[in-house]
């Protein structure tokens, strides 16, 4: 899991390094600011698929330790199938005597690999619901988006626990629709004809936010 987090930080670090390519070229060219303004839509479509890989990938490398006795299965783990073919792999692995243990279980995880990415391949993993419900799978706590809020270095808005947490939810909602917009619709406004506005400190404040969601769900399942 901490290599899917690394991977994530680098990711974080190199769509930050588009902020300042944009900040560079705009002090040269300052007549391309509309056009510009495509890098800073670029980065958050690329934060949010950082966040969505991370996810994609601590949900599989759980659910795999789960199979391997090396992580706690939790009840959602456990309404998981494995095609009976697959279980015979595994038990058959099991049973030969001319591999370590070592290599038994490097087998197996490379096996069940095979069996958990094409489950997880289509699932998108960037709405709460969507991400709580993953994270079903690896983390056993009941109020997920509560215990990350207590976490989290970022100025939530609100008086108490619950307020924050729906500030968190739908702070990340508003994130997620616009990478869609931006996505789906080029960013345009259809009530004005334009494409929607975007600045830096807004593109900036966005992606600290994803990090530090992900650096606090990281920090609550390691």
């Amino acid at each position: 899991m901490n290599n899917a987090y690394a991977h994530f930080l680098s990711s974080i670090c190199d769509i930050q390094k588009l902020g300042c390519i944009y900040e560079q070229t705009l002090n040269q060219y300052p007549l391309l600011d509309n056009e510009l303004k495509d890098i800073l839509r670029a980065q958050i479509v690329y934060a949010v698929s950082a966040m969505d890989r991370y996810i994609h990938e601590i949900v599989k490398i759980g659910i795999i330790n789960s199979y391997l006795g090396q992580k706690t299965p939790t009840e959602k783990w456990k309404s998981t199938c494995i095609p009976l073919p697959k279980v015979q792999d595994i038990v058959n692995i099991e049973k030969r005597t001319d591999l370590s243990s070592f290599q038994k279980t490097t087998l197996i995880a490379q096996l069940l690999n095979q069996i958990v990415e094409p489950i997880l391949k289509n699932m998108s993993f960037q709405h709460p619901d969507k991400i709580k419900d993953a994270l079903s799978y690896i983390w056993e706590e009941p109020h997920k988006m509560q215990s990350v809020t207590t976490v989290i270095n970022y100025n939530l808005v609100g008086n108490n626990s619950n307020e924050k947490t729906k500030y968190l939810e739908q702070k990340l909602q508003l994130i997620v629709t616009r990478r869609n917009k931006i996505v789906h619709e080029a960013d345009w406004d259809i009530t004005t004809g334009d494409r929607c506005a975007i600045c830096k400190n807004e593109v900036d404040d966005i992606i600290s936010f994803i990090e530090k969601f992900v650096m606090a769900i990281h920090s609550k399942i390691i």
